[in-house]
């Protein structure tokens, strides 16, 4: 109708107004280019209006929704330009970063927000578009601070606003990025639940509360929050939120390191959605996963299924990776399994990689996306794995490489002065090997369990060189490094056992030192085969005149795969039962006993 009475009464004084209804009402509906052609006609005819700013408004508005952006920054420059000291002027300043936001220009829409702001600051209140779009601006450039920061700046100045439940969603998941207590990421996104039950931005910070809480979930609560995830995401229009409730659910079944569960969940997808334009963060969601289940498995111990499971993978996903942690878990499955030089190989690799991030922004994001061993970790791992080739030199000097003060685990710093201690051996400097192992011994602040193996290779060296003493000291220190926060692997438990036992034997202290093999038998005979240690402390009371003792310790290996050391012992205790029993019968004879002292 308005567009009939513009064209009919051309000389009305109402055509103005009825221009301008028609323009607004064109907008109104979504009918960007009508509204320009409108509005267009209007500015040719009506050039002096006082309308023209609301005009230039419109027809910029008009552009964005057209997506030429440079067209709308026209409008908004000409504002500026021809009304500066209006307020219609002061909204150009702050909708100019709107353009450039749009257009992705996300520096140069910070740079005119941040210049409104300075500029104009009472109206930092009125346009909630700044500090949001300046935060998600951010957001997408990695500077997630002052990405927080416009979040919360947004919230306290508009805390009724409809994206507040989008602001505190990503408030809370910068607050993860950022390594918060976990506590106030949930905080962040309870508040926007709560505050915004039916918001969008809610629900989405929902779906991330039930996938970080599945990480203490128990099997049926992780079921329900499984479906609620499910049903969340088909009542919600919203792009991608089919791909976003897939990596939520993902992320959460890693949390609980359900990693083959959390992978197959991944790729599923992907398979079904090929052309996904985050391809980078699926793959990378599922490297992750790969690397979080090799190094499961290599910790266990299950080398071969480590290696079978890589092998999956390895043409695939992993083809091309430029991860580290990966072959450097592979590597270790490798030198677990005895296969060294191949080992050796991997760890090389992974060695040079490592060596060109160090001091990099690379560094840092693997640090946070990957188990990133430290270069250090890598010289020692190449270390072992030459030692155990034989190739002393070259491990010597990987252990040189790392240096004092280097980025070692406690662990590691125990393995590295035992590799030490090994080369100085086999390099002919026993002193050397020694005095390194006594050293680490001596000055050890760290959980005692972790230095156990040394102490007992310590007791094992002095008594080679037959230093009894000391060899029982450090066998001591061995079983009482027991029940601290680290447990002692049960071989080093038993060989202290065995190596206090043979000191006390050498001090002649021959019934402490079966006490030694007895508690080791207690402990360890029904994993361990320890026949010939109960074999050698029923010797030792037999010698010492105990036989009773003796005999009840060999009663023990009778009907057991070593029941010939119980027939040797059987043999003794019958043979000195017949010596003793003749000597009681010679020494009843009178004549035996005059014989005797005729020969003497």
């Amino acid at each position: 109708m308005y567009n009939e009475l513009v064209q009919k009464f051309p000389e009305s004084p109402l055509r103005e107004h009825n221009y301008l209804i028609l323009g607004f009402a064109q907008m109104e509906r979504g009918d960007a280019l009508s509204t320009l052609q409108t509005f267009q006609g209007f500015l040719s005819e009506y050039p002096s209006s006082p309308e023209v700013p609301q005009v230039r408004k419109a027809l910029a508005e008009a552009y964005m929704v057209l997506r030429k952006y440079d067209e709308a920054a026209g409008e908004y420059a000409r504002i500026i330009k021809d009304f500066p000291k209006s307020a219609h002027a002061q909204e150009a300043r702050f909708r100019m970063g709107d353009v450039q936001f749009a257009m992705g220009d996300y520096t140069q829409a910070i740079r005119t927000y941040e210049s409104a702001i300075k500029e104009l600051p009472a109206e930092e209140k009125t346009y909630p578009n700044a500090n949001f779009n300046m935060a998600e601006a951010r957001f997408w450039q990695k500077d997630y601070k002052n990405s927080l920061g416009n979040y919360i700046q947004f919230v306290n100045l508009f805390p009724a606003h409809e994206h507040g439940g989008y602001a505190l969603t990503r408030i809370g998941e910068l607050l993860a990025v950022l390594g918060a207590d976990q506590r106030r990421v949930m905080g962040a996104f309870l508040e926007s639940y709560f505050r915004f039950p039916n918001h969008p931005g809610a629900k989405v910070a929902r779906i991330r509360m039930l996938s970080q809480q599945m990480r203490g979930m128990k099997d049926k609560e992780v079921k329900k929050a499984l479906q609620e995830i499910e049903e969340t995401a088909l009542k919600l229009d919203l792009p991608g939120i089919r791909e976003f409730t897939t990596l939520m659910v993902a992320e959460g079944l890693t949390n609980r390191g359900e990693y083959r569960e959390a992978l197959g969940n991944l790729i599923a997808y992907f398979q079904k959605n090929p052309s996904t334009p985050n391809l980078d963060t699926f793959k990378s969601r599922i490297q992750r996963n790969i690397a979080n289940e090799l190094k499961d498995l290599v910790d266990k111990g299950d080398f071969l299924k480590a290696l079978d499971f890589y092998s999956r993978y390895s043409g695939t996903w992993l083809k091309n990776t430029d991860r580290i942690d990966v072959p450097y878990f592979v590597a270790g499955a490798y030198e677990r399994a005895g296969a060294y030089s191949e080992a050796e190989g991997i760890y090389g690799t992974a060695l040079g990689k490592r060596k060109k991030v160090v001091g990099t922004a690379t560094e840092k994001e693997k640090k946070v996306q990957e188990h990133l061993p430290s270069v250090a970790s890598l010289h020692l791992r190449m270390a072992a794995t030459l030692a155990q080739d034989r190739k002393y030199i070259e491990a010597y000097n990987h252990l040189k490489t790392i240096g004092a003060g280097a980025d070692l685990t406690p662990e590691e710093t125990v393995e590295r002065v035992r590799l030490s201690a090994l080369i100085a051996e086999q390099r002919n400097e026993p002193v050397k090997a020694r005095e390194a192992l006594m050293d680490l011994a001596k000055k050890w602040q760290g959980d005692p369990a972790l230095v156990a193996p040394v102490n007992l290779q310590l007791a094992q060296t002095f008594m080679k060189l037959g230093d009894a003493k000391q060899a029982e000291s450090y066998a001591d220190r061995v079983l009482r490094s027991e029940g601290g926060e680290t447990a002692v692997p049960e071989r080093v438990v038993a060989e202290a056992y065995a190596v206090k036992g043979d000191a006390l034997l050498a001090q002649k202290k021959s019934l402490a030192a079966v006490e030694s093999y007895q508690k080791m038998l207690e402990r360890f005979e029904g994993t361990m085969p320890l026949a010939s240690v109960r074999y050698k402390a029923g010797r030792i009371l037999f010698e010492g005149g105990d036989l009773k003792g003796a005999a009840d310790i060999w009663a023990r290996l009778q009907g057991t795969p070593n029941e010939f050391l119980y027939k040797v012992g059987k043999e003794k205790l019958d043979d000195s039962k017949f010596r003793d029993e003749y000597n009681k019968y010679i020494n009843r004879i009178p004549a035996m006993e005059g014989s005797r002292d005729t020969n003497r």
